[in-house]
């Protein structure tokens, strides 16, 4: 079958991560699959076998006709690829695909309700409006939608290369030991980063930890947290990524908004042998002591006074269990059970 994805880059992100890693499933599953993206935005950030066709992008003083140029290449570079089926991974791309010809089959695959990621009410709309589009739609999460629209042909979480994450965790530990707790900072406020920071400090500063715990920060630190105690680490690769986690005992993998829906910092640090605090699938798909329904600063505590508990036990039950769950989420399996969407009909 010869599919194509329109994208507007090759980005960093958890999400574009992920449909590299399809793109490359499908290709190697016997689908001919072409990424369509404008031209200087086209190296892979994440490596992928599929193609990539670039079209030139406008390049007016004016955002308004820049915009409508660049979408309007996009859709006639599609449309002259003669494909069976187009895939859209985020709702911008849901417009591209809703002017297709509808012999075509149209698939979206929604990594986030991105009605979220919106303040204002245009944005909101215009998100939320493809998510009755006429697509078969494919999430990535029982919950990630609102009940009123929550329907779908199938739930294909996002997977993880369990080769390079995996950590095998260390034997007993002493209480003399320097504890290593980590994060993802991101500069988006409803990822949540602040506040994960602001708990921690408080914890460690009501528990008298400040020589026993260090916080390690990975991707990005607001420089009013570039404080003794707090290390910053720049991560430029998957590689250096889990590297990152592996450092770490302890992990919160928390956010402030969808909760519940696969988080890849809740998957990798659960691969890595981090006891992982989150309120994100994987974790709270499982009946670990240290998932989160929902957002607490006083749960988030209770949860790192077990961990810490556990760690200093050193019984890693709850990390071999972790483990044992994420070999589903190995992007082979993930990426044939996409197949099998995408070949039924």
């Amino acid at each position: 079958m010869k599919i194509v994805i329109p994208i507007l880059r090759f980005g960093r992100s958890g999400g574009e991560r992920v449909i590299s890693k399809l793109a490359s499933g499908l290709s190697s599953e016997g689908h001919d699959v072409t990424f369509v993206v404008p031209k200087g935005n086209d190296i892979p950030y994440y490596a992928t076998t599929a193609k990539i066709v670039t079209f030139e992008g406008s390049k007016s003083h004016f955002k308004i006709f820049r915009w409508m140029c660049n979408y309007f290449n996009m859709l006639v570079v599609c449309k002259n690829l003669n494909a069976d089926a187009a895939i859209a991974t985020y709702h911008q791309m849901a417009y591209i695909a809703l002017f297709l010809p509808r012999k075509m089959r149209r698939i979206y695959y929604i990594q986030a309700y991105e009605v979220n990621f919106y303040t204002n009410i245009i944005g909101k709309f215009f998100a939320g409006f493809t998510y009755v589009m006429p697509f078969e739609r494919v999430v990535n999460s029982e919950c990630i939608l609102p009940r009123f629209i929550n329907n779908y042909r199938a739930c294909i979480p996002a997977g993880v290369d369990y080769d390079l994450f995996f950590g095998e965790r260390r034997n007993l530990t002493s209480e003399s030991k320097i504890i290593n707790i980590g994060i993802i900072g991101r500069k988006e406020p409803y990822k949540g980063t602040k506040e994960v920071l602001d708990t921690l400090l408080i914890y460690i500063k009501s528990n008298k930890l400040e020589d026993k715990v260090v916080i390690n920060v990975a991707v990005y630190l607001a420089d009013e947290y570039k404080l003794k105690g707090i290390k910053y680490y720049e991560v430029n690769n998957d590689v250096e990524l889990a590297g990152f986690y592996k450092l770490n005992d302890i992990f919160v993998a928390t956010g402030l908004v969808e909760y519940g829906a696969f988080h890849y910092p809740c998957a990798e640090s659960m691969v890595a042998g981090c006891l992982t605090i989150s309120n994100y699938a994987p974790l709270t798909d499982t009946d670990s002591c240290l998932k989160i329904i929902g957002f607490s600063q006083n749960e988030i505590i209770e949860k790192l006074n077990k961990a810490m508990k556990i760690y200093l036990s050193g019984e890693y039950f709850e990390i071999e269990k972790n483990q044992n769950e994420m070999l589903k989420y190995s992007w082979d399996n993930i990426s044939r059970s996409f197949n099998n969407i995408v070949n039924e009909r």
